[in-house]
């Protein structure tokens, strides 16, 4: 209860009446004390995570000691509402919400839940139609430095977000994720990013790893490693109506029948995917059905099976500028309005050992082309290259991360 709007006693009311109030002020401190922002640790000061929120209160911290957390109180947890941090003292690796694929993790599903954080968490086997293991709506957390695996949902095999959710998304790994929309990650909200992140090893219908939905208006997916995950359309992302901009992400060896690194279905507004390296995918780099994203500063090569970027609608022309485009299997020639492109051997360090940073006379780094840009998502990492990297197998490529 707000202080300032407890009712007061008139001048004229007698002593006992003053005192009655004053005792009722310290019975409604005593009352709403449990609610006051507070740090506590589970299990020593509550028994489960749910008991620890509740207990924390409005902007309070929630500190879990190491362990593997189960069972009633430890999964479906309800966010409440609370701007809460839920944290780990530990880190990630030693401390595991396992959920048994009885529910998810976590809830999020007020806009009170802007302020809240989930960060250094294991999240396992969790299970649930939106979010296998963490379901946001209407609300704008922080998850940061998580691990979420093994998990499974319709939309969404970890995180569904969608509604007015501005989720930040920060320096996760998603692994072994499965859904028949977004094999890690289904977005269909407002605002927020992914930045940082690591996919491996999703798999789901649309998106093996990332789904950007109808309206979705995530600014932007930045610096995050796409590898070794699978789909039908959308091997690594599938866009369907979105608006996201990609920048500095790695798509490798990833693989759908329709664009092993993304899938673009459609698109709203002047997104663009830039300085991305799609290297090694099954199915193609990217294949866009009827969007028009710019790409720029991209790498397109070594695709197994397909060209590095193929148009499924000749009405729609996306703009490719400033790619370097080599050895796909299905041929380096490019659909859409491209100009400006190089179709050289990007010269990579290590192919064959996943090291996709630039020899250090690439014509991906600004002073070996004719633009000075660098190009794809990583710089020099080694000495000069003498001859072109050789191709390898899609099966050595899948025995790098699988």
């Amino acid at each position: 209860m707000d202080r300032r709007n407890r009712p007061v006693p008139a001048d004229s009311a007698r002593v006992s009446a003053r005192n009655l109030a004053a005792a009722s002020v310290i019975a409604i401190v005593a009352t709403i004390s449990p609610a006051l922002a507070d740090t506590v640790h589970v299990p020593s000061e509550q028994p489960t995570i749910q008991a620890g929120i509740d207990a924390a209160g409005h902007g309070g911290t929630v500190i879990l000691a190491p362990g593997t957390y189960s069972g009633a109180g430890n999964i479906n947890v309800d966010m409440r509402g609370l701007s809460v941090t839920v944290t780990s003292s530990g880190g990630a690796s030693g401390t595991i919400i396992d959920c048994e694929l009885g529910g998810r993790a976590f809830s999020l599903t007020s806009p009170a839940d802007t302020a809240a954080v989930i960060e250094n968490l294991t999240i396992r086997n969790g299970t649930g139609s939106l979010g296998g293991a963490i379901y946001i709506s209407a609300a704008s957390p922080t998850v940061f430095g998580c691990v979420i695996e093994s998990c499974t949902a319709d939309n969404g095999g970890a995180i569904y977000a969608a509604s007015s959710a501005s989720p930040e998304i920060t320096a996760c790994m998603f692994t072994g994720n499965t859904a028949t929309d977004g094999g890690a990650v289904y977005v269909n909200c407002y605002e927020g990013s992914i930045q940082d992140c690591s996919f491996l090893g999703n798999v789901a219908t649309n998106g093996g790893a990332l789904s950007l939905s109808t309206s979705t208006e995530i600014p932007l997916v930045f610096r995050c490693l796409f590898r070794g995950n699978t789909a039908d359309k959308g091997g690594a992302v599938y866009y369907h109506y979105a608006e996201t901009s990609i920048e500095e992400c790695t798509f490798f060896g990833n693989t759908a029948a329709f664009g092993g690194g993304i899938y673009l279905f459609s698109n709203y507004n002047d997104p663009e995917v830039t300085r991305c390296t799609f290297v090694g995918n099954d199915g193609g780099g990217v294949y866009s059905m009827t969007a028009e994203v710019a790409f720029s500063r991209c790498i397109f090569a070594f695709d197994e099976s397909a060209a590095g970027f193929t148009c499924g609608h000749p009405a729609f022309s996306p703009a490719i500028t400033h790619c370097v485009v080599f050895g796909n299997a299905g041929g380096d020639s490019l659909c859409g309005t491209h100009t400006d492109n190089l179709f050289e051997d990007p010269l990579l360090c290590g192919l064959a050992t996943g090291d996709l940073s630039l020899c250090l006379n690439s014509p991906c780094i600004s002073t070996h082309n004719p633009w000075g840009l660098d190009i794809g998502a990583h710089g020099a990492g080694c000495g000069d290259c003498d001859s072109p990297v050789e191709t390898i197998s899609w099966g050595v490529l899948k025995g790098i991360y699988r």
